[in-house]
């Protein structure tokens, strides 16, 4: 025995015999096929049916002295192997890092707002969305790589990943239906890191049909698995509103430009130069690219609406009035305006200023026949 040791020491370095036995065994603990001891969780033999933290109900947790590294040998399905096999799989892939509470991730739509109504059938529009705790930008390829590596973190311990956005059609606000996941009208990965503001956006190039939706967002780790985190009571780390999209003014009309001329209440006669909306435009900046005032662009573009959260990519703007005083359709100015707010209707707001319907329409040729693209902060002619 001493004469084996001696010719061990003689064909290995000193440093390979001070180290751990089983690490000399292994080589790199992270090619090795073996478990290294110092890695087994003690906690998982436990079925957390005893001590005083026990709730009636709570079902006998499946236990392992070998962190469930076989466990796929007893389900009767593919082996995940960075694929999406929508039959079901299972996966091998471990966790990883488990996100700590004060960095959780969260999300919150800026548009479309909860219960809006500011879109048109098939107007263009751009969700954006506030997001919180992730380290966005990250994906790997899910024809390949799908689940198929740990959650991970950056230096500060926030989640390396991206997120979605998922819009499901439902039958009105009131629903109480549980809608199916296989069925969206939209989907879009959030590929890019988020803006100096810390939004993501997606352009949703081709608008929607008329009808009621709701929007969620799906947060993931680089690797598509949604975030896990350190507690199992906490908020939502998602975001979902609700919206509607209107009848009527679809197809390049009402917010989405034409109908009389763009968006320009004065209508084409009037406007001497229109903008183009491209992905990341606001009011602020289109309005500075153009030498005037957000004031002035609102002025000459009535289906602006109050937050100016309304712009879609392709949208035609005016951006220099034929005088430069508010105009209505048919030309010469208008003497008075006034802004819609929710509950107006063409009829409602003809009444209170006195005039009837055919009036309104004439005097704001953005408006549709049947009235149905009006918008929330949208400014009318009800006086000329």
């Amino acid at each position: 025995m001493i004469a084996s040791t001696a010719i061990l020491a003689a064909l290995l370095p000193a440093t390979a015999l001070a180290a751990p036995a089983l690490t000399r065994r292994q080589g790199d603990p992270q090619t090795s096929l073996s478990l290294d001891p110092n890695n087994v969780m003690k906690g998982l033999e436990n079925d957390g049916q005893s001590g005083p933290d026990v709730t009636a109900g709570q079902v006998r947790s499946l236990t392992s002295g070998n962190n469930f590294i076989n466990f796929c040998l007893t389900q009767k399905v593919p082996l995940t192997n960075g694929v999406q096999e929508k039959g079901g799989s299972c996966n091998q892939t471990p966790m990883g890092r488990i996100i700590g509470i004060d960095k959780m991730p969260s999300s919150k739509f800026v548009f479309p707002e909860n219960f809006s109504s500011d879109l048109n059938e098939n107007q263009p529009f751009t969700i954006s969305m506030q997001i919180k705790n992730v380290q966005s930008g990250n994906f790997v390829n899910p024809a390949t790589n799908y689940y198929a590596a740990p959650q991970q973190v950056n230096d500060q311990g926030v989640v390396i990943g991206h997120s979605h956005v998922t819009v499901e059609k439902i039958d009105d606000f009131k629903s109480k239906n549980a809608l199916d996941p296989n069925v969206f009208a939209f989907f879009k990965g959030l590929n890019l890191p988020a803006d100096g503001k810390g939004e993501l956006s997606a352009p949703v190039d081709k608008g929607l049909p008329a009808g009621t939706y709701r929007l969620c967002s799906i947060n993931a780790a680089a690797n598509h698995q949604p975030v896990l985190v350190a507690v199992a009571q906490h908020g939502s780390l998602d975001d979902c509103v609700y919206f509607q999209v209107k009848a009527g003014g679809g197809g390049g009309g009402g917010n989405n430009g034409g109908n009389g001329g763009g968006n320009n209440n004065g209508g084409g006669d009037n406007c001497a130069k229109k903008a183009t909306v491209v992905g990341g435009d606001t009011c602020d900046s289109i309005a500075q690219k153009n030498g005037i005032s957000t004031d002035t662009l609102r002025s000459l573009n009535g289906v602006i609406n109050a937050n100016c959260n309304n712009l879609g990519i392709g949208q035609e703007l005016c951006v220099a009035g034929g005088g430069g005083a508010a105009v209505q359709s048919g030309g010469g100015a208008c003497k008075k305006t006034v802004t819609v707010v929710a509950g107006d209707q063409c009829k409602t707001i003809a009444a209170a200023n006195k005039i009837d319907t055919a009036k309104l329409q004439s005097l704001n040729k953005a408006v549709n026949a049947g009235c149905t693209n009006l918008s929330i902060g949208q400014k009318l002619c009800v006086a000329n």
